[in-house]
């Protein structure tokens, strides 16, 4: 198999050439900061009204981007010189979720150790002296009303640490046939899926999606020994690797 890293929006004349995406990087990274408003602990220290308003400007434009799908589309346009509304869109709704403002100790030291490859050695600190999230609670607090905190339960799931089986069934449902990774499977079927997933077991999970996996590669298999090229469109999961950085912005200090 040959693969290879994109970022959108090079991805999409490979996409629409008949290549197939294995992996996102946003699904793979969630809660892994690869953006962060960053400040110097004298510049917190002597500025801290500067920093808030800072830091606040950047959630409520997060927010903006999440509530303003059509807004987004044409500044990704225009910033990206992009001439295609159809590759912004596709763009947009790829990494939509990616931008919520939230950090965490977890994240960071997760962030770090991505540059083990390079450093060649483990990272060596704690997350949490590197941190100060003053600033962002107070954004959440006075953006509560904001559009996009309204629609983005995401942030509180991540706060929890947890996603109940109707927050999962409702992500999966709302992606089906739209966005990655389920931008290629036939919506009524995930549906007819979803209905019979009643707890978040494991095992009924691997069990049902194992079901439907097993009954297309069949089908697939059927279709190559009858020498048709359709076999290939039937699969139902991603299969040239596509990576993009997530986006997670509250303040970080430096000492």
């Amino acid at each position: 198999m040959v693969a290879a890293f994109m970022s959108p929006p090079t991805d999409q004349p490979l996409l629409k050439a008949g290549f197939k995406r294995l992996v996102y990087g946003g699904d793979e990274f969630k809660d892994v900061p690869f953006s962060a408003v960053l400040a110097t602990a004298k510049t917190i220290r002597e500025e801290p009204d500067l920093t808030e308003r800072m830091v606040k400007a950047v959630v409520k434009s997060l927010y903006w981007i999440r509530a303003n799908r059509e807004g987004s589309i044409d500044i990704i346009m225009k910033h990206g010189r992009l001439d295609q509304r159809e590759i912004a869109a596709s763009l947009y709704d790829l990494m939509r979720d990616a931008f919520v403002p939230a950090l965490d100790p977890e994240g960071v030291m997760k962030r770090a150790e991505i540059e083990i490859v390079l450093l060649k050695e483990r990272p060596n600190f704690k997350p949490e002296q590197f941190i100060d999230d003053r600033f962002y609670k107070a954004a959440l607090k006075a953006l509560a009303g904001e559009p996009g905190a309204k629609i983005n339960k995401e942030e509180k799931v991540m706060e929890a640490k947890s996603r109940s089986l109707e927050d999962i069934k409702n992500d999966i449902a709302r992606r089906a046939g739209r966005i990655n990774p389920f931008e290629r499977v036939d919506r009524q079927e995930v549906e007819g899926l979803l209905g019979r997933l009643t707890s978040l077991d494991p095992d009924l999970w691997g069990s049902e999606w194992g079901k439907l996996g097993a009954r297309h590669e069949a089908n697939a298999e059927e279709l190559a020994k009858l020498g048709k090229k359709e076999a290939g469109k039937l699969t139902t999961k991603p299969t040239n690797i596509i990576a993009s950085a997530a986006i997670r912005s509250p303040a970080v200090r430096q000492k």
